[in-house]
């Protein structure tokens, strides 16, 4: 069994986003033909808390099987703290990944998942934007300038040539300018909004990366043809849905059995029924139908994650570091 640490992860190209989304993209193609298993996950709640987690803090299991060429099972184990960054100089969210051999039962490898979380999630939205988002899309505005919204700019900057602006808006006026600072050098015209409001008014995508414990936009404010990612749990209010055209999920029985989940309060409030209200994802990049009708449709994209993307993006750094120890490059 092998051990790789944060620093081994780096090494076997955990910074490369474009690994990352051929992963998930795979992860999500062998999940269209049958050929994963994706159980519910499991969050553990602290038992003295009645704040949402989003404030209180949780961990979860995510457990997943993915055939193909990754033919592996595994789990990953992922605590957010949100008060750590602030009180402690941690990261908000800790993950470890553990993946075992279909064959045998054993496990194969433990793994520091805390990048590898961030950049799957990154790689997803990527996947959403490049099948999902109009043809016309030249503007981002990103809400949440934490480590999330670091990583997205790397996966939105591999989803399409065409997309160059960029609006960054925090409450923390401070770190939405030094990300945007360093979108500046990574080639994006970027810029720090005055609210959130500004931001999306202007956007064509808007990716909702933050830990909010309740509605972080406007739904009156998305213009036509926008795509919208949902990257949390509470951040986008029922009544977007008054305004959309076409939601897309990554997993119909996930999205709508998760507690909180934008789907499950939409099913909950009777706003959808079944899965022909939605779209999966993993459809739509199999080519099997289209996110959009129209240029002009507003499409929102609620992936606010699957154990899959994690033991597809897992497996192929240990395959990767598992070549560098032998020799290979």
């Amino acid at each position: 069994m092998l051990y790789l640490s944060h620093a081994d992860v780096v090494r076997a190209g955990g910074t490369d986003m474009v690994t990352y989304i051929e992963a998930v993209e795979e992860a999500f193609r062998l999940k269209q033909a049958g050929a994963v298993v994706c159980p519910p996950k499991i969050e553990l709640r602290w038992p003295d808390q009645n704040a949402p987690v989003e404030r209180a803090g949780r961990v979860m299991a995510m457990p997943a099987y993915v055939g193909g060429r990754f033919n592996v099972a595994g789990v990953k184990w992922i605590s957010s703290v949100p008060s750590n960054p602030r009180e402690r100089g941690l990261p908000r969210a800790n993950a470890l990944i553990i993946l075992s051999s279909r064959q045998t039962g054993l496990p194969l490898a433990v793994i520091d998942g805390t990048l590898i979380s961030a950049m799957r999630t990154a790689a997803v939205t990527a996947l959403v934007v490049r099948h999902c988002a109009s043809t016309r899309a030249r503007v981002v505005a990103l809400l949440g300038a934490g480590a999330i919204g670091e990583t997205q700019l790397l996966g939105l900057r591999e989803s399409t040539p065409n997309m160059s602006e960029l609006l960054v808006f925090d409450p923390d006026t401070e770190k939405a300018r030094c990300l945007a600072s360093r979108a500046r050098l990574s080639g994006w015209d970027a810029s720090v909004a005055g609210d959130g409001g500004e931001a999306v008014r202007a956007a064509d995508v808007v990716v909702v990366a933050t830990t909010a414990s309740g509605p972080s936009f406007n739904p009156s404010d998305l213009r036509r043809g926008v795509t919208v990612c949902l990257l949390s749990r509470l951040d986008a209010p029922t009544s977007l849905h008054d305004v959309t055209d076409r939601l897309v999920v990554d997993d119909w029985q996930h999205e709508t059995q998760h507690h909180g989940r934008y789907g499950n309060r939409l099913l909950g409030e009777g706003l959808i029924t079944d899965a022909h209200d939605v779209i999966e994802l993993g459809a739509v990049i199999a080519g099997l139908t289209r996110a959009r009708s129209n240029t002009w449709d507003r499409v929102v994209a609620s992936t606010v994650g699957l154990g899959i993307e994690d033991v597809a993006a897992a497996k192929t750094i240990l395959d990767k570091a598992s070549a560098l120890a032998r020799g290979g490059r």
